[in-house]
């Protein structure tokens, strides 16, 4: 039987297995609590793809990548930029409904990403089709060795954005949790059609450097607190992680005690 791990869209499904002899002794003697190499994503299940998985998955090889299409980046930018605007999408997409549900509750953290790329929904949409945040972010991947076309790679970038705004940790994280990440996920395999992966790769990307822009250029109190509890409900809804319960390690994350 394949020991490979899962990750189902939308909703997102990871379920990881990691040995608690990989605890590193700085992280194990501070918390205690260092349960594996990196803290289970998500135990969220995912009904979408159900009964499709023989289509999806194979035992020879692991499905993760997708080749970029230009028509579903469009697509994913008019419904992003909806989304960022306020407004209904009139497309579904992967994981547009969580994103959409944290945008309700906290419209001044929507508010705020918005103001990184564009005015309304059209001037938002053709500032994405441009492609220069899509642009910085594979700069910003390529560094620490990822891939812009692996969701799971793409997933664990924005999670350590995440983890950085929700803590306030200004100094850049060190490329060992990227690695740590990476090593922990490297035998997870992808449970969805090939046009989803690109959706939430994507998705998360795009959100991964407006949060860092936000972060980067916002030094209001009340909006730096909104950028703060939207990113931590989303990181949570999106992935199951309670970023106020990690650290964050070059093995990954440890729960805190």
């Amino acid at each position: 039987m394949s020991t490979r791990s899962r990750v189902a869209f939308s909703g997102l499904v990871v379920a990881l297995s990691a040995a608690a002899s990989c605890v590193s002794a700085p992280v194990a003697a501070q918390d205690g609590n260092y349960i594996d190499a990196v803290t289970p994503y998500a135990h969220h299940q995912l009904h979408r793809y159900r009964g499709k998985e023989g289509e999806a998955r194979t035992e020879e090889k692991i499905v993760r990548t997708f080749e970029a299409s230009a028509q579903v980046s469009r697509e994913l930018n008019r419904t992003l930029s909806q989304l960022l605007a306020g407004s209904t999408p009139r497309n579904d997409v992967a994981e547009s409904a969580n994103v959409q549900a944290v945008f309700a509750q906290h419209p001044g953290y929507r508010a705020l990403l918005a103001r990184q790329i564009g005015q309304d929904a059209r001037d938002i949409e053709r500032n994405l089709d441009r492609g220069i945040l899509q642009s910085r972010l594979s700069e910003l991947l390529d560094k620490r060795d990822y891939a812009a076309n692996d969701p799971v790679e793409v997933l664990n970038a924005y999670l350590v954005t995440a983890w950085r705004v929700v803590h306030d940790e200004r100094q850049d994280a060190h490329d060992g949790s990227y690695r740590g990440l990476q090593r922990a996920m490297r035998d997870s395999e992808i449970v969805a059609p090939e046009a989803s992966r690109q959706q939430v790769a994507e998705m998360f990307g795009i959100i991964n450097m407006l949060t860092l822009a936000a972060w980067r250029n916002t030094r209001d109190a009340d909006e730096r607190e909104a950028l703060r509890l939207g990113t931590l409900m989303l990181a949570e809804r999106m992935s199951g992680v309670d970023l106020q319960a990690v650290v964050l390690t070059d093995r990954g994350f440890a729960r805190r005690n």
